[in-house]
């Protein structure tokens, strides 16, 4: 009873527990088999199936505590007596050639919410790629502002080095959610965003940017009755620098409180997750990070 409610805790379900051993590196081995009456050809489903020949595989489950546990089975390969088929078993537990368990998966997930890729990696002992596709997969799974009822944006630009260098981010002011991660800068990194954002049918009240050229086009062309407004530091900057060209401006400027201010420390976010994932080699992954940054529940900072 103990032996077979742990399997089903280990997401075991349809395998038969055969013998555990403690190995050298102090891993718990779990070896367990597959009941001959469950078997099946892959291609047909047809239950009429001769045993072939085996192979040894070896998949990662979630620890127990600070010890390791591996899987193992002898799998089956399988020859259909009705379509001559010879297929592979295919364990429950496991999807396709993954070495981890669909448990052992999920439990990965859930820390990935909380920790960053390295340390994931470094706790549980699984490669860099393996955590970073499940981290992709859980990323696309996360729900995103929609378009729809945007009102206040903002526009800048950050450089991510020399791998990915300029990406142009979009951040919704009211809930501080990024809504587009594009690459390149200027005009043309924000057609795409605004061909959606057209479609979704959003009422853009005002677009904050810096006074990059590119950007005042883009938002002057796509967005005409919304409101532009240029950050708070780039005026006083360039009044800064052009002494007497803005003292005879009758109207005053008028730059709301948030203006960019917002942006500027999503992108302070971003350095801190670049440095702390030693940097996003791909990056669809690094696009989707973004997007979904407002559900980080670990700090970035420094």
């Amino acid at each position: 009873m103990f032996a077979a409610a742990l399997y089903r805790s280990m997401g075991l379900n349809g395998s038969e527990g055969e013998d555990t051993w403690e190995g050298k590196n102090g891993a718990l081995f779990v070896s367990v088999s597959v009941p001959r009456e469950t078997l099946r050809c892959r291609s047909c489903r047809c239950r009429r199936v001769h045993l072939h020949e085996h192979r040894d595989r070896s998949w990662k489950a979630a620890p127990l505590g600070l010890t390791p546990v591996i899987v193992t089975m002898k799998t089956p390969r399988v020859k259909c007596l009705s379509c001559g088929c010879k297929t592979w078993h295919q364990p429950t537990f496991a999807e396709g050639q993954r070495q981890v368990t669909k448990e052992f998966k999920r439990c990965l997930e859930g820390w990935l919410s909380r920790l960053t890729i390295q340390d994931v990696v470094e706790t549980f002992g699984v490669s860099w790629n393996t955590v970073c596709d499940l981290d992709l997969r859980r990323l696309k799974k996360l729900a995103r502002p929609q378009l729809a009822g945007l009102k206040r944006l903002a526009i800048d630009e950050n450089y991510l080095g020399k791998t990915h260098k300029y990406i142009t981010v979009v951040l919704d002011l009211d809930t501080r959610a990024i809504v587009s991660v594009a690459k390149g800068r200027g005009q043309a990194a924000l057609k795409g965003f605004f061909s959606r954002l057209k479609q979704a049918g959003a009422k853009i009240k005002a677009v904050a940017t810096d006074m990059a050229g590119g950007y005042i086009a883009a938002v002057m062309t796509h967005l005409p009755k919304a409101k532009l407004v240029f950050d708070h530091f780039h005026v006083i900057k360039l009044k800064a620098h052009c002494t007497g060209l803005l003292n005879g401006y009758d109207e005053p400027i008028r730059v709301p409180a948030r203006g960019c201010g917002p942006l500027e420390g999503i992108n302070n976010k971003i350095g801190a997750l670049q440095r702390r994932a030693y940097g996003y080699r791909n990056y669809e992954h690094l696009k989707q990070r973004l997007l979904t940054l407002h559900h980080t529940k670990f700090s970035l900072v420094g």
